[in-house]
């Protein structure tokens, strides 16, 4: 047997054994990131490296594979060290995976694609008849990676990216300046606070948020012991 297809049969024994079978049932909407399984693979923090077709579910926060016609969900999370599909980095911190925008030292900035499902309405214009979310213009839909909608048996899938910051084995949100400076150990507590009084901060807006973690990640060393 070639490598290849024994890494394939690793994965499948691995996940297969504790996996949550999804898929099969069509009146469920869709709410993976990517609208089709991508090759990738898993590498175990044992050194392992296991193939498969990946994809991510914004419903969970979790990666799911493809096997026989079912999508099946990656479980034993704790002794994954990073997955690898679509060009993208992901790491799963605690029970939920996140996507690496930026791995930094000591703080990293994450993402995690979250799925609204919002029932469909109907509306008549005088074109014809339209379907619309309640609540929603789909106009406002900007960035296929921000947000992407789907209409599925009545229901409107919208993956939204949320942001967080990572130190060690824990993660923070970034609403606020608060939680921001939270984020970060206590000996860059002022180089935080600096960067946002001499800086204009739009928390939402990736880069300017991945410009501070930047910034503040290499604005000095950790004290010595």
């Amino acid at each position: 047997m070639n490598k290849t297809f024994l890494s394939f049969i690793a994965v499948i024994f691995y996940v297969t054994a504790s996996a949550q079978v999804t898929t099969g049932d069509t009146t469920k909407p869709n709410t993976l990131l990517f609208p089709t399984f991508k090759p990738g693979y898993v590498l175990m923090k044992s050194g392992d490296i296991s193939k498969a077709d990946l994809n991510y579910d914004g419903y969970d926060h979790q990666i799911v594979y493809a096997q026989g016609g079912q999508q099946l969900t990656l479980t034993n999370l704790e002794d994954v060290d990073t997955i690898y599909f679509g060009g993208r980095k992901y790491v799963p911190v605690k029970k939920e995976v996140y996507e690496i925008v930026e791995l930094g030292d000591p703080v990293s900035l994450l993402v995690v694609y979250d799925a609204k499902i919002r029932p469909m309405s109907t509306s008549i214009g005088h074109d014809g008849t339209s379907r619309k979310s309640s609540g929603e213009v789909m106009n406002n839909i900007s960035s296929t990676n921000l947000q992407r909608s789907r209409y599925q048996n009545g229901y409107e899938v919208e993956l939204v990216r949320t942001f967080w910051l990572q130190r060690y084995h824990d993660v923070f949100k970034t609403n606020n300046e608060k939680q921001v400076v939270k984020a970060f150990p206590d000996y860059l507590t002022s180089a935080v606070k600096q960067y946002f009084e001499t800086n204009k901060v739009d928390l939402k807006d990736p880069d300017q948020l991945l410009a501070l973690v930047k910034k503040v990640n290499g604005s000095s060393a950790p004290p010595k012991k």
